[in-house]
Parts: C-alpha cells; structure tokens; sequence
C-alpha cells in the first residue's frame, strides 16, 4: 500500500487520494491555502509500506490548478527525490480537463520500492537545515543573531558578516527572503548570494533575514496575501500589522545607524506566480531613471542574462484593496519611511533563459547578484 506522510518541516497537502490500477499508482492531491487566498504550496512524502507488490509506474495528479496563483494550465516542473537522495524535475507532464472545466496536470514518476518513499514538492524545499548546510560551507563567516520571536513564539534571527560602526559609517545592504513562506526559488538565489560574498570575503556591513515568515516556512503555509495579513502588507505605514515585522523594523533602523544611508540598499529576494519564467526585478515608480541605483538594476538585468527578462524592470502598481488595504509593503517601507534604495527580484520555480532551473542554477543566479552588489557597494 501506498501512505501520504504530512508530518515534517514545510509539509503541505489537501484531499490527497491514492488509486491502485493494473498497470499504475495514482496519486492526486492539491496544496492547502493554509487559511490564506492563494495555494500554490504542496511538499508531501509518499511511502510504500510493502504489504502489497505495486505497478512500477506513479501518476501524480494535481487538483485545482485553477485556485493555484498564476498557474495557467499547470505548465511548471515540479521535484521528487527518493528517499534522502537528489531533487529532479517532473518534466513528463499530462493535461487533465474535466467535463466541467476544472483543470488538473500529471506527472509520470517511478512507484517508490518497498520499505521506501518518494518526496514531492512544488518546488526544490529550503528550509532551516540547507540554510544551516549553507552556514557551515562558508566557514563562519556569517555570524546569526536572535533578533526577536516569531508570532508563534520562536526563535527569529538574523545573519550578518560584521555589525559596522555608528561612528564609522560605510555603504551596506539589508538582504531579505521568505516574506511569503514557499517562495523557494528566492531562497535559493539568497543562498548563491550568500556564499558567493562569503567567497569573496566583503568587508561592507551586509544584514540578513533569510526567513521573514519562519513560522510559516517550518509549517508549510504558501504565504502570500495570507491571514490576517501577509507579511509582505504589514510595512506600515502607521504602526507594523505583524510582530515579525516590528521586529524586522527594530532591526532595520539599528542597521540604518551604521552605514551610509544614501549610499546602500535594501534587497528582497521572490518567486512570482506558478507558471511565470525567467527573472526580474520589481523598482519603485519615483527612482529617477538617471540616478546610479536604477541603472545599476539595468545593468544588474544584463548581467543576469539569459535569465533575466527583457523588461527586466516592473513596477508594482497591481495592488489589491482587499488583499493589501492601505499598507506598505517592505519596497514602500524603505522607500517612504527610512529613504534607502530599494529593489525586489523574482525568479521563477522552474525556468528561466529556455532552461529547466536547478539548484545549481538558482545559485548562479545569486552569484551574478552577488558580484553586481559588490560592484555597486565597495
């Protein structure tokens, strides 16, 4: 018999199913919105307890496209491992339509052996343990903090290669992930960026938040315009609508008093709707298109080519009064409120450039990045 398992770090599965044909397995289920407005999210194990000899051929059917953010007609790759070994992309991918419409999208993958288990995902997980493997790879060079609790009660924090100085101020940046809880992709250019000027072993002060939303990442939640309010549309301006984000403040105007404000930046690091390719950035309206930081986001798009998007540079001008009300997100945040340049970037969960992305490739991505920052910082 085939088991759904739903009980680790991240995990997050609806109404999962499980048939037993002649010739296949099949397994349907949908992500869980998690009491948000968008699914999207899904990451589930799939064990074969061997009490029974099973087709060796799995269909994975997933439900309710339609309700998923940006997902067309299902057209992203999806990752399986099998048991603790290497993620792949499911690019065998099967349209489903029902005679009323609804849509659904298959997979074809291998039935796990006995005694084992397949694990599926949206997309390649990054949680506490890869960004802790991340840690231990630079050497120490990133030091972590505790900077505050978590909505839930745990442990928020904060990494950074040196503190700076109040009295000897230099040009920094605050770098920012996960204000929706499975934008992995983000995660994973973050992690490219990290090691990559750990490599380069940079002096200037450099703040990290890699999980702005832990609670939501360790319990699988999608994030984005969630309840009671998206951590991304809880900036202000009045007073922060979420505790992480009075957090993320607090610490945001002590990293303001050692460094140059004029002179550094704030980056946030996304993954866009479900089907949406390549990367690009997101800039606030007001940036002077002559001023050195819009045209070093130009350049920034050029060198992440064949990546990035052609109009690499987008505004954020789709607000929803529903979903967003009247607050800041973090871009209008840094903007308005504390004066820093700002930018976003987004990069898609599955292709970018013409190419199926992988690990490797989201760190590539942050590498690029990285070098770009050094470029405009040091």
């Amino acid at each position: 018999m085939l088991q759904i398992q739903r009980t680790s770090e991240s995990f997050n599965v609806a109404v999962a199913e499980i048939a037993i044909s002649a010739d296949q397995c099949e397994v349907s289920f949908s992500g869980s919105p998690h009491g948000g407005i968008a699914a999207l999210w899904f990451h589930f194990r799939i064990f074969n307890d061997g009490k029974d000899v099973l087709p060796s051929r799995m269909v994975l059917k997933l439900k309710h496209i339609m309700t998923m953010l940006g997902a067309g007609r299902g057209e992203f790759y999806p990752v399986i491992r099998y048991g603790e070994g290497e993620w792949k992309r499911l690019t065998d991918r099967i349209p489903s339509v029902r005679e009323d419409g609804h849509r659904a999208v298959c997979w074809l993958a291998d039935t796990p052996e006995s005694g084992e288990y397949a694990e599926v995902a949206f997309c390649y997980p990054y949680g506490v343990k890869e960004f802790d493997t991340m840690l231990k790879d630079t050497g120490g060079y990133w030091t972590r903090d505790e900077i505050g609790v978590s909505a839930a009660g745990r442990s928020f924090f904060r990494i950074s290669n040196c503190y700076g100085s109040e009295s000897e101020r230099r040009k920094g940046c605050y770098l920012f992930a996960r204000q929706h809880a499975a934008e992995t992709s983000g995660a994973w250019v973050l992690d490219g960026i990290l090691r990559r000027l750990a490599e380069r072993n940079v002096t200037f002060p450099v703040w990290c938040v890699p999980f702005a939303d832990i609670d939501g990442v360790i319990d699988g939640n999608y994030g984005k315009d969630s309840f009671p309010q998206d951590i991304n549309r809880s900036w202000g301006p009045h007073a922060p609508m979420r505790h992480e984000n009075m957090v993320m403040i607090q610490d945001l105007n002590l990293w303001k008093l050692r460094v140059i404000p004029e002179d550094s930046a704030i980056f946030d690091f996304h993954s866009p709707g479900a089907a949406e390719k390549g990367v690009y950035s997101f800039l606030q309206k007001a940036v002077p298109a002559d001023s050195r930081f819009y045209r070093w986001v130009q350049e920034t798009g050029k060198a992440l080519q064949p990546y990035s998007h052609d109009d690499f540079i987008k505004y954020g001008n789709y607000k929803k009064f529903a979903a967003w009300g009247g607050f800041y997100n973090l871009s209008e945040f840094a903007f308005n409120t504390l004066h820093i340049s700002f930018a976003s970037f987004e990069t898609s969960y599955y292709e970018a450039g013409r190419q199926v992305l992988e690990i490797k490739d989201y760190r590539n991505i942050g590498a690029i990045f990285a070098e770009r920052l050094i470029s405009y910082l040091q």
